[in-house]
């Protein structure tokens, strides 16, 4: 998490991050950025530490995840807890001690490590259904969960206020739950059921009881919905509806974190990701540290890779299978999805990394997918480059795509040039910057029945290598060197000249785009 950091979230994980500045401008920049128009899911997260909690009186629509600073907070047992505390803010002692008595287990959900919900992971993601769910779901609260309509159900009851009010008396003033409190809530409510003789029942309608609900909502879907119900003589109060609205929002964004659902598209680095790879991203404050933090080991020489399905709305299962098969295949990486395109963060040892072999499997793969396309941005060392060269794998896609490659990956070392070009056109006619010896060499060909122009083409395109050259032309030394010969004679330019060769490529890139040539580029 970005300590001292907002996160706008939009729908599908995609969001917008902010160092925090001043805190209720931000607050109101965030805002500003959620679309007028659209059925978007949009929330507003600010990660801080216990030493920023003065900041947060004046913002009570704002999401709050609070990391504990102190050293005294931690202790050396067993517990998940001991080392990660988080949670609501309350803003006085009375809202505080009201929703504790109403749903105490409830602020379990701000406290899970990506570990734990892994586990959740991994059972709903080979096992599915809603049965699963709620089963991991009553084994992290240690709460019964009813099945109710697709719907999963915490039952809580308020009747044990001097359990709170005594265990819970530190900290009253921010309101904040210790995780020493939190583990000891646990273990008196299951010490209280276990000692229940009587079992409350729901039935379909909810029997006497009264519901009180929130659905958890996930990539714009309600998976289930976090219920409490209470004896018929108690209220809850619009205040401690408000904090329901607001425990469930944060189990559907420790959901999204874990990558626990299919329907999830990306796994548990999404966000961390999504945020590196953002238009608005403080590069500055994403350090590889974070990433092994979350188990990922970063290498030194890092690439992205972006996997392109031509199609608008590519099934979930296409974006599941391709999502691991290309995991395999580029090996220490993560990834991410975005719209029809998976973006691989992928590192390595060696700069010398064995692309040669990447290349071979990612094209035998692809080869019944004819509409999907893999584009390669430059090797980088520092993480914060890592937005440009996304820009520069899905360039090498367009680029290759225009000017009809034959293969289906493609590197942007490869089409730099071209894309050079091709930005060039969009502000100017690029034709003035094209040779018009090249022009003339082909009416000669025209003319002469003669194969002068591609001759010089792939020459260029070989770097000279003589051997090449023929091995492509199909032709003697001999004849390539009568040929080049005559190029010089009719053209006045000379191939061996470094700065007339590249003006020669640039050319002929021009007459690629412009269609007055066809050719491919060639195999080297």
């Amino acid at each position: 998490m970005v300590l001292n950091t907002l996160i706008l979230e939009l729908g599908d994980c995609t969001m917008s991050i902010l160092p925090k500045t001043d805190l209720k401008a931000d607050y109101a920049q965030m805002q500003s950025l959620i679309p007028a128009r659209g059925n978007y899911s949009s929330q507003i997260i600010y990660y801080c530490k216990w030493s920023d909690l003065q900041e947060l009186t004046a913002l009570p629509e704002i999401t709050v995840i609070l990391w504990d600073d102190r050293p005294t907070v931690a202790d050396n047992d067993d517990s998940f807890l001991s080392s990660l505390s988080g949670g609501l803010i309350f803003r006085n002692q009375e809202e505080y001690f009201a929703c504790l008595d109403c749903f105490e287990n409830c602020y379990l959900t701000a406290y899970r490590t990506d570990e734990q919900l892994a586990k959740i992971s991994d059972s709903i993601y080979h096992n599915g259904g809603i049965q699963v769910l709620a089963n991991q779901i009553a084994s992290l609260f240690h709460y019964p969960i009813n099945i109710v309509d697709n719907s999963f159900t915490v039952i809580a009851s308020s009747d044990n206020f001097e359990f709170f009010s005594e265990d819970l008396a530190r900290d009253n003033q921010s309101g904040f739950i210790p995780p020493q409190v939190i583990k000891d809530l646990n273990i008196a409510s299951r010490r209280r059921h276990s000692q229940q003789s009587k079992t409350i029942v729901i039935n379909h309608v909810g029997g006497q009881f009264q519901n009180y609900f929130t659905p958890i909502v996930f990539n714009d879907i309600a998976l289930g919905y976090f219920s409490v119900f209470l004896p018929p003589a108690e209220n809850l109060s619009p205040l401690l509806k408000q904090y329901l609205s607001k425990v469930a929002t944060l189990l559907g964004v420790y959901m999204q974190r874990s990558d626990f659902s299919r329907s999830s598209r990306s796994n548990y680095y999404t966000t961390l990701l999504s945020s590196l790879l953002s238009e608005n991203s403080s590069l500055n404050d994403i350090k590889e540290e974070r990433f092994q933090a979350f188990g990922y080991k970063m290498l030194p020489y890092k690439y992205i890779f972006v996997v392109d399905i031509a199609q608008e709305n590519p099934e979930d299962y296409v974006l599941g299978d391709l999502s691991n098969a290309f995991k395999r295949i580029f090996g220490n990486c993560i990834y991410t999805i975005q719209h029809n395109q998976i973006i691989y963060l992928a590192s390595y040892a060696t700069l010398a990394y064995d692309m040669d072999s990447i290349v071979e499997q990612c094209e035998n793969q692809l080869v019944s997918t004819p509409y999907v396309h893999i584009g390669v941005g430059s090797p980088f060392t520092v993480l914060a480059e890592a937005r440009g060269h996304l820009l520069e794998a899905r360039a090498a896609i367009d680029t290759a795509i225009m000017f009809h490659a034959r293969n289906h990956v493609f590197f942007y070392d490869h089409y730099r040039l071209m894309h050079m070009v091709q930005t060039l056109g969009q502000h100017t006619d690029i034709r003035m910057f094209s040779l018009p010896q090249l022009k003339q060499l082909q009416e000669y060909d025209t003319h002469h029945n003669t194969n002068l122009l591609y001759t010089l083409y792939v020459y260029t395109q070989c770097i000279g290598d003589v051997s090449h050259v023929c091995k492509q032309l199909h032709i003697h030394r001999n004849t390539l060197y009568f040929r080049i010969n005559k190029i010089i004679e009719l053209t006045n330019l000379n191939p061996h000249n470094a700065d007339q060769n590249a003006m020669i490529l640039i050319s002929f890139n021009i007459m690629r785009m412009q269609n007055e040539i066809s050719w491919t580029d060639i195999q080297k």
